[in-house]
């Protein structure tokens, strides 16, 4: 386990390889969850982190509808109709619970580029995307190559894939493929390239600045500790 450079205490990343892929797991950002302090989604880390990723790199996203069925009885409820400016579709494969698998019945909602609105959308009082975060339902793919988001629908609803050959093929696509885990607490990243990690750099500082800027936590520093268990964060330690 390493500090993320420039990230103080705050944020730690785990380097790793699975299925052969490199990944990265990425834990801190989940500190107003972990200590139980609410805030708006605009300042959310895990959120802010996950924008400003799509905002430097061409982007698609994936949200599982076994999360997403809880909200709404019809994708239109919370993203409006599909547009060539708004375009989403719904495919086979989905994301659930930090895996990407092929349910039986229910798919996912594959937006081919994300937008700003993308993280504006909301059902009643639930912003969709950040459910699905919370359900380990939402996968962004960012860097995207040309046609990377034709061909990933066009994968999703195609020949079945494992876990495996999907992670492959979709790292083969984008620079990143970035999936939610543990309920929300951390993130795993994965990339054919070690050097696409560095792209993170930048969205991690801007969420980093929202947690130390925040009032709760100028006056609590002093009294967070990492807690090395299942949190894996910076946390008021009784």
């Amino acid at each position: 386990m390493q500090t993320a450079s420039g990230h103080s205490s705050i944020v730690r990343i785990d380097d790793a390889k699975r299925f052969g892929i490199n990944m990265i797991q990425i834990h801190g950002l989940q500190i107003f969850s972990v200590n139980e302090i609410e805030v708006p989604n605009a300042e959310d880390p895990r959120l802010i982190f996950l924008k400003r990723v799509t905002e430097l790199l061409p982007s698609s996203a994936q949200l599982g509808w076994l999360a997403l069925k809880d909200l709404l009885k019809t994708p239109e409820e919370a993203f409006g109709p599909s547009t060539p400016d708004n375009h989403y579709t719904f495919v086979r494969s989905s994301v659930y619970g930090g895996s990407f698998y092929v349910p039986e019945d229910m798919g996912s909602i594959l937006f081919a580029h994300v937008k700003e609105s993308f993280w504006e959308y909301r059902v009643l009082s639930r912003d969709p995307v950040e459910y699905s975060l919370r359900c380990d339902a939402l996968a962004i793919y960012a860097g995207a190559h040309p046609g990377a988001a034709d061909t990933l629908i066009r994968l999703a609803n195609g020949t079945l894939l494992d876990e495996e050959q999907w992670l492959k093929e979709a790292t083969g696509l984008y620079d990143l493929v970035i999936v939610s885990q543990d309920d929300g607490w951390y993130f795993e990243a994965y990339s054919q390239q070690n050097t696409s990690f560095s792209v993170l750099e930048r969205p991690l500082q801007d969420a980093v600045a929202s947690i130390t800027s925040s009032l709760w936590y100028q006056e609590n520093k002093a009294k967070l500790k990492w807690d090395e268990g299942l949190d894996n964060c910076l946390k008021i330690m009784p």
